[in-house]
């Protein structure tokens, strides 16, 4: 119904500037066309008869035109309408079995992933470690015997 209306609105304006153009011709005197020259023998007698009288009046002479420069018709301004998205229902004829229309593909939705528990860290459970023994390793040094201390001196009064 829209695209009928516009298409009407645009053809009445496509008239209108064609009617428009037309006027500004109308506006000029018409010309009229070339007329036989007046009888020039008239004052002395010849075997050629005149012509006939016209009926109207003979114009002045021809006065000279100025030309006239045509204003251009103002553009019209169209509005048309803008397009609407749903499309006009498509009737089904009633011998026809609707077939269902094809599903649009679709991605996939991506499942989300969600962390499986790291299990924490085992604590070291400790391991009964047997200490040790630190070898002991024979000595090699001679066995020291302890010297007897010096006997005290004493002190012999100087004479």
């Amino acid at each position: 119904m829209a695209r009928i209306a516009a298409f009407l609105l645009v053809a009445l304006l496509s008239l209108a500037v064609h009617l428009a153009q037309s006027a500004s011709c109308r506006s000029c005197p018409p010309t009229k066309p070339s007329q036989p020259p007046p009888c020039k023998h008239k004052s002395s007698p010849s075997s050629i008869p005149c012509a006939p009288p016209s009926q109207t009046p003979m114009p002045s002479p021809t006065p000279t035109l100025t030309p006239v420069t045509p204003t251009p018709a103002p553009t019209p301004t169209v509005f048309i309408p803008p397009p609407t998205n749903t499309p006009a229902p498509t009737p089904i004829p009633t011998s026809v079995t609707p077939t269902s229309a094809p599903t649009p593909m679709m991605p996939p939705i991506p499942t989300p992933i969600t962390p499986k528990p790291v299990p924490a860290p085992l604590s070291p459970t400790p391991t009964p470690v047997a200490p040790t023994p630190t070898p002991v390793m024979p000595s090699t040094q001679t066995p020291v015997t302890p010297t007897p201390a010096p006997t005290p001196v004493s002190p012999t009064p100087n004479p």
